[in-house]
Formats: C-alpha cells, sequence, structure tokens
C-alpha cells in the first residue's frame, strides 16, 4: 500500500526507530534506578504498549477508563486511569473491567469520585487508588486537607480499595 492509501486515522512509524527510542528510554531511567509508566493517549496501540512492557515499563498510563479496558483486554498486566473516575457509569465499566489477573489503578481527586466507585466496585474486586492533588494548577486535585484526609480513611477501611500512591 501507497502511504496516500491508507484508511485514516492511521498509525504510520518506523519499527527500527521506535524500538530504539523505547530501549533508550528503558535505559535511562534505569541508570537513574527509576521506573517507568508510558502514557498510551500518542498510540492507543496494545502492541507497542507490549514492547513497552517488554523494556520494563511498570504498566501503561490511559486517559480514560475505555481505553483501560482496551489495554487490560488485549493482556496489558497493568493500567493506571491518569483522568479522576468521577460518575457512576464509569465506575460500574471500572467494576467490569478490573479483574484478579490485572491491577487497574484509578485516580480519585474528589469524595463525589470516590462515592461513585463506593457504590459500583462490588466487594470480589480490588482496585488501587492514586490520589489527586492539586499543586496551585487548578485543573484536576484535591484542595483541601480534611478532604484529603477523609477519602484516605475511606480508602484504608475498605478492602476493594488500596492506596496506590498520589499524584
Amino acid at each position: 500500500l501507497e502511504v496516500t492509501e491508507l484508511p485514516t486515522p492511521a498509525l504510520v512509524l518506523d519499527r527500527p526507530i521506535m524500538n530504539a527510542n523505547i530501549q533508550r528510554m528503558a535505559d535511562h531511567l534505569a541508570t537513574h534506578q527509576k521506573g517507568f509508566r508510558p502514557h498510551a493517549k500518542t498510540h492507543k496501540c496494545p502492541a507497542i504498549a507490549e514492547i513497552q512492557m517488554a523494556a520494563g515499563a511498570e504498566g501503561i498510563c490511559t486517559a480514560k477508563v475505555s481505553e483501560a479496558a482496551v489495554m487490560l483486554n488485549a493482556g496489558i498486566p497493568c493500567v493506571l486511569v491518569t483522568s479522576p473516575v468521577a460518575t457512576r457509569q464509569k465506575a460500574r465499566v471500572v467494576n467490569a473491567i478490573a479483574t484478579e489477573h490485572s491491577k487497574l489503578l484509578l485516580v480519585v481527586d474528589s469524595i463525589v469520585g470516590f462515592e461513585a466507585l463506593d457504590a459500583e466496585i462490588t466487594s470480589d474486586k480490588r482496585v488501587g487508588v492514586v490520589l489527586d492533588l492539586d499543586v496551585v494548577m487548578g485543573r484536576t486535585g484535591l484542595r483541601e486537607d480534611d478532604v484529603f484526609l477523609r477519602l484516605l480513611d475511606s480508602l484504608h477501611d475498605d478492602p476493594r480499595f488500596c492506596v496506590a500512591g498520589l499524584q
């Protein structure tokens, strides 16, 4: 096929260069004893995520729950959804895609988001939660210490959730 004949959108790349770039990133971070979790927004392709995992990535990031579902269904073992889950509808999808064979991490930045997860995640599931803190950017994140502590207490007391870190 000629490039002009490809249906769009289409991912076109030089595979040897891509592989070299992934390895270069992995080697650089290993030199500094740092792990990495690439964001799939640049490719949205499970095959590339697999190459990143094989190079040592700790997991893959996605922006949305639907993108996480694609990665988990393709066998990517650990996915972090970087945008806060704030609705019961998305929490139901989280419940459907969370399995014992994968690690699903979610960002929570509000009581409303936690309440959505609390209402929809069943007792047979375990989900990692990354608490999002606002560091004066005003975009997302917890802004009040008492809300942060309340969420931390709620997460600590619930076996369905584990605190996986801060963002």
